[in-house]
């Protein structure tokens, strides 16, 4: 005899704090193929979506699970401007650490403290190798981010 059962249960995800792409959109250009989007969950996860050269067939590609207490409040993505290059990923999330993800382990690959006060936005210029840091105590943090995967290097507080 075959017994097959089936249980629902309700599910509720965390809700979504924040995204981003790693390229600009250009509607003359082919998508790279290291084209991806970042979600940021307010249970501290972030989600990897690859959408696998499709138009409705979005995968999702890796989880990487937060911790208790945390949120990501902010996420940028650092090119290059160079698609044969992997694209990086950083965040932040309620503290001072501006954190460089390693996205096949899943874990931190560098966490630098800016020490100017809790981080509340992120941004990345054009060139995609300076990382502004808007911050509590009404400073900007500059960071460079030029020298490679987990290389962050403090370049100025703008007061």
């Amino acid at each position: 005899m075959d017994i097959h059962r089936c249980s629902f249960l309700d599910y509720t995800p965390e809700s979504i704090t924040c995204c981003a792409f790693t390229h600009e959109s250009n509607l003359e250009q082919v998508t790279p193929n290291n084209f991806r989007l970042a979600i940021g969950r307010a249970d501290g996860s972030i989600e990897i979506w690859n959408p696998n050269n499709s138009k409705y067939r979005w995968v999702l590609e890796n989880v990487i699970p937060g911790s208790k207490g945390t949120s990501i409040e902010g996420l940028v993505w650092s090119t290059h401007n160079d698609p044969s290059l992997p694209p990086r990923l950083f965040s932040i999330g309620g503290s001072t650490i501006l954190t460089e993800w390693d996205l096949d382990t899943g874990v931190p690959l560098k966490n630098f403290d800016c020490n100017a006060g809790v981080i509340w936005s992120i941004a990345i210029n054009k060139s995609h190798d300076k990382i502004a840091l808007g911050c509590e105590d009404g400073s900007v943090v500059v960071v460079d981010v030029n020298g490679g995967p987990g290389v962050i290097e403090h370049e100025t507080i703008l007061q």
